[in-house]
């Protein structure tokens, strides 16, 4: 099972990508949404998501960075 994740940046934010932010650096409650995966899926992977980062491979390290320390 995958979970695809996107993360949504602070208004006025990110303009520059479209209103995305990294995933765990924007303004959604990532602790809260991973507790509810773990609990309902286990076995799922998260999917990290992003439709137009300025930085792949920032994005990538970001996301993976923040998504490991939940």
């Amino acid at each position: 099972i995958g979970v695809h994740v996107k993360d949504i940046a602070a208004p006025g934010t990110c303009e520059d990508e479209d209103g995305w932010a990294d995933v765990g650096t924007g303004t959604l409650p990532w602790g809260d949404l991973t507790a509810l995966v773990k609990r309902v899926a286990p076995e799922a992977a998260l999917i990290a998501e992003h439709d137009n980062p300025s930085d792949p491979e920032r994005f990538a390290r970001v996301s993976i960075q923040n998504l490991q320390e939940l």
